[in-house]
């Protein structure tokens, strides 16, 4: 139970289950292929997801690899933001 005495579980916590009607904190990694009622995603500030450092560099090869990492941030980001199955 949490400060506020809403039951919760981690995703590395023994006796996890996707099933059990509590808060679940997990990774987006992880987020692939689940639902849930309700999604709230942490951590969305600047220059934490997604990543923007070194997007302006000079080097052509450099620039594409940190477009391509952009670009797989972004996927990530969708996939969980996109687990919520009830719509308002």
């Amino acid at each position: 139970m949490g400060r506020a005495d809403i039951p919760f579980r981690h995703y590395r916590d023994e006796g996890f289950s996707v099933l059990e009607n509590e808060v679940k904190l997990i990774t987006m990694h992880s987020a692939k292929g689940l639902e849930s009622p309700v999604v709230l995603v942490m951590g969305l500030n600047d220059n934490v997801m997604p990543l923007r450092d070194g997007l302006a560099r000079a080097n052509d090869e450099t620039a594409k690899e940190d477009l391509e990492g952009l670009d797989r941030e972004r996927k990530l980001l969708y996939v969980a933001m996109s687990r919520a199955c009830e719509w308002g």
